[in-house]
C-alpha cells in the first residue's frame, strides 16, 4: 500500500481511465482506440488481482495473531484495517474484472463506464489510504 501511493500507481491509473483528457491529464480514453480502451481496461483489471493479497493483510488484523495485536485499545483501528482490506476492497476489485471482461467500451456510452472505474479506484485508494494510515498507528502505539 505504501509503494502503491509513493508511486501514485491509483492516481496514474485513474488519469489513464478517464474519459476527458482535459480531466485526466490529456491523456484520457477518448482518444483511444477501441483496442487501446481495452488494453488499459485489462491492465487495470489484471492490478485487481494484485489487491487480494489484502485477505492476507486483513486476516493478520481480524484475528491478532500476535498477543500485542489483541489489545483492546487497538480494536478500532483493527476494523479500519479488516474491513476495508478484506471485503470492501475485495468486491471493488471483483467489480473491475468484471467489468473488463464484460463492459463493451465500443458504444457511444463507454465513456460511463471510464466514470464507474475511476470511482472505483478512488475509493480503492480511499481504502487502501485509511487502512496504511491505521497500521502506521498501530506501529506507533506499540512502539511506545
Amino acid at each position: 500500500m505504501e509503494a502503491n501511493t509513493q508511486e501514485n500507481l491509483w492516481g496514474v491509473y485513474t488519469e489513464k481511465m478517464g474519459w476527458y483528457g482535459f480531466f485526466s491529464g490529456g491523456d484520457g480514453m477518448q482518444k483511444e482506440d477501441l483496442d487501446g480502451k481495452k488494453a488499459r481496461m485489462k491492465r487495470v483489471a489484471d492490478t485487481m488481482w494484485h489487491t487480494f493479497n489484502s485477505h492476507n493483510f486483513a486476516e493478520v488484523f481480524r484475528n491478532c495473531y500476535h498477543d500485542d495485536l489483541r489489545d483492546p485499545a487497538l480494536a478500532e483501528l483493527r476494523q479500519k484495517i479488516g474491513g476495508p482490506c478484506h471485503g470492501y476492497t475485495h468486491d471493488l476489485a471483483w467489480a473491475l474484472i468484471g467489468m473488463n471482461e464484460r463492459a463493451d467500451w465500443s458504444t457511444h456510452y463507454a465513456c460511463g463506464w471510464s466514470e464507474m472505474v475511476q470511482l472505483t479506484l478512488r475509493q480503492i485508494a480511499k481504502n487502501d489510504g485509511e487502512a496504511l494510515d491505521a497500521v502506521k498507528h498501530i506501529i506507533e502505539i506499540l512502539r511506545k
